[in-house]
């Protein structure tokens, strides 16, 4: 399985998908270590709002660093599900 974007704009640095790289090689061990010893589970086994709630500091430092993953107009990103991803702060235009 995969996932992926088309960009319909040009991103930059501040406006872009951010993935912390090489993440499927430690996502059952977050999970376990950081999620369930946590109590941060959802009922429906989902976790939701990482980037913001549930991704320390301490998990960065063991895991690795939120990467900008910036793409042009037309450009398209595509990556495994078990990569964590979100999205930088306010799009650019809108600052």
């Amino acid at each position: 399985m995969i996932q992926g974007t088309v960009s319909l704009d040009n991103e930059d640095q501040s406006n872009c998908t951010i993935l912390v790289l090489g993440f499927h090689k430690h996502i059952a061990t977050w999970y376990q270590d950081c999620v369930i010893n946590r109590g941060l589970t959802k009922r429906s086994g989902q976790a939701q709002r990482i980037y913001e709630e549930m991704y320390t500091a301490q998990d960065a430092e063991r895991f690795g660093q939120w990467i900008p993953q910036p793409c042009q107009k037309g450009g398209v990103r595509i990556s495994r599900p078990e990569l964590l991803h979100g999205s930088t702060d306010k799009p650019t235009m809108l600052q």
